[in-house]
């Protein structure tokens, strides 16, 4: 997989936003972001996704962009937002492994921690 994290303050609400800019193919991704606030949720999300690598369980996460839905087989994205705008038909925008995911996940974290 081929990403980038940046940081990116408002300058109205001075808020710090951790954001994704990936190739194409892995442009859901993009609609991945956190806060210092928020940034707890990594460590959830990596946990979850775990949870799914042997067994029968099932893991969801989303927000109001991205459903991310994790079971034995794989870790599968959904574009929100271009669904609501009816861009993308049916299935995952995205499949990866757990392990390609929570790596993802792991670069993500570290990147918020050195930039925090």
């Amino acid at each position: 997989m081929n990403y980038t994290f940046y940081k990116k303050e408002v300058d109205t609400t001075k808020r710090v936003y951790f954001l994704v800019k990936a190739k194409t193919d892995f442009s859901v991704l993009e609609n991945i972001e956190f806060t210092i606030q928020n940034k707890h949720l990594i460590k959830i999300i990596i946990n979850g996704i775990k949870s799914t690598l042997d067994n029968v369980n099932k893991y969801e996460w989303a927000n109001e962009v991205i459903h991310i839905a994790a079971f034995k087989e794989g870790v599968f994205l959904f574009d929100i937002l271009a669904r609501i705008g009816g861009m993308i038909g049916n299935g995952p925008d995205l499949q990866l492994t757990h392990l390609e995911f929570i790596k993802f996940m792991e670069d993500f974290k570290k990147f918020i921690e050195e930039n925090s």
